[in-house]
């Protein structure tokens, strides 16, 4: 026998509601407890929830997450970007893209089934203390996990899994985990940047993921699914402001179906521009340079950004979208990576483009890491937090970099050469 203690918390750290329940649980029992709040209004945009189980005074387990509120100026309050000459405007001022690529570093793709949007509230702080001004995410669409595991896996769904959609178009349960997403980023000042067709269920895609996968782009039947899908952000976030679409992530195609990339990517542009969203749309990844003619920016994945010396033949801003730094688990390998980090943003700085983003904020497998060598490519490329959220040496180093930048008198203004 224990009790399991309920607290409501504010964003100011003050206890607004408190409940205390009774629960006994046998050896191997799972047992259910519930708590509702129920005030006449929300004061705040978001609030912490917290449970603790006791007994006799000793504390067994604490969980945490929070929640968001949706009252009056709720996503509308996003910073504006736009283009001007090669560079950006964010909040009215030319300003580089400081950025960060981000799964949240316990739950990774888990995040858009289950969010902890505590977690996630508390990295994008910590961005924002950072000098960061852009959060870019793959979106991970719910009925994906269904048909990745059915389909690719060949294994039953995990019970945890059973929340994903069964349809392909998302349910409101999918756009409210995203509407939190977003306004979370606004809360921080945090231009928020989705990757959309990379992990996709069958009726957009192959939910292998992760590759070229030609038929997506020319397949009708795909495509009109994903042009409903366009028409469903555009209606629901066209006056958003402070978002920028990223349509497929490192589309592996050859280069003889560039063309039919192009005419696809102008497809889905159009879909946004037709309902009303004029919200900057790119490609990730090197290949959109060769399609900026149609594309706003231009992105560009690497190791070295050294080895690019210059964007004065392009016609509009390209931003390093992934820079990979990979480091091992010692101490050693970490200052070894900040230093690398280091490296590559003084490159940067060099080049005239107008953004950098590392590739990422924390290890990505949670789902399914399996010890492979491409999941232990990915774990390594975490930058800036450890799983339990701990700061990085990478992480110090890219904040002092960036207020090194504001300090030098080149920012906002630099990236506009």
């Amino acid at each position: 026998k224990g009790a399991v203690e309920f607290e409501f918390i504010d964003k100011d750290n003050k206890i607004v509601y408190k409940a205390i329940k009774s629960i006994e649980i046998d050896p191997g029992q799972e047992v259910g407890v519930s708590e509702q709040w129920k005030p006449e209004r929300f004061e705040g945009g978001f609030y912490r929830i917290k449970a603790t189980l006791k007994k006799d005074g000793v504390v067994f387990d604490i969980e945490e997450n929070g929640f968001v509120v949706f009252d009056g100026p709720a996503l509308e309050n996003g910073p504006g970007i736009y283009i001007q000459d090669k560079g950006f405007i964010i909040k009215g001022n030319k300003s580089f893209i400081l950025g960060a690529n981000y799964y949240e570093s316990k739950l990774g793709e888990l995040a858009w089934l289950r969010p902890n949007l505590l977690r996630i509230r508390e990295d994008f702080m910590t961005m924002k203390d950072m000098g960061i001004n852009f959060v870019r995410m793959h979106y991970h669409h719910s009925k994906w996990f269904r048909d990745y595991f059915t389909e690719i896996v060949k294994e039953g769904l995990d019970p945890y899994l059973q929340v994903a959609d069964t349809m392909a178009i998302p349910s409101e349960r999918s756009l409210r985990i995203l509407d939190a997403i977003i306004q979370l980023a606004q809360e921080q000042d945090l231009v928020f940047c989705m990757d959309i067709f990379s992990l996709v269920p069958e009726e957009m895609g192959d939910p292998i993921g992760w590759l070229g996968l030609r038929e997506r782009i020319v397949d009708e039947g795909k495509l009109k699914f994903q042009k409903e899908f366009v028409g469903l952000l555009a209606g629901r976030y066209k006056e958003v402001p402070g978002i920028v679409w990223d349509l497929w992530n490192e589309p592996r195609l050859d280069k003889s179906d560039y063309g039919l990339l192009k005419d696809w990517a102008e497809e889905i542009k159009k879909t946004f521009r037709e309902n009303g969203d004029t919200h900057l749309v790119t490609i990730g990844g090197d290949v959109s340079l060769d399609l900026l003619d149609i594309l706003d920016y231009g992105c560009v994945h690497t190791y070295e950004p050294g080895k690019f010396d210059s964007t004065q033949d392009l016609s509009k801003p390209v931003i390093f979208n992934e820079v990979w730094n990979p480091a091992g688990y010692s101490l050693e390998e970490e200052i070894r990576q900040a230093e690398e980090l280091k490296k590559d943003f003084n490159a940067f700085l060099e080049t005239g483009f107008a953004g950098f983003c590392p590739w990422q904020w924390t290890r990505q497998a949670r789902l399914w890491n399996n010890a492979s060598e491409p999941e232990k490519w990915d774990d390594d490329l975490g930058v800036c937090v450890r799983e339990d959220g701990s700061l990085k040496p990478a992480a110090e180093a890219y904040h002092e970099l960036i207020e090194k930048l504001k300090e030098s008198g080149k920012y906002p203004q630099a990236g506009l050469k």
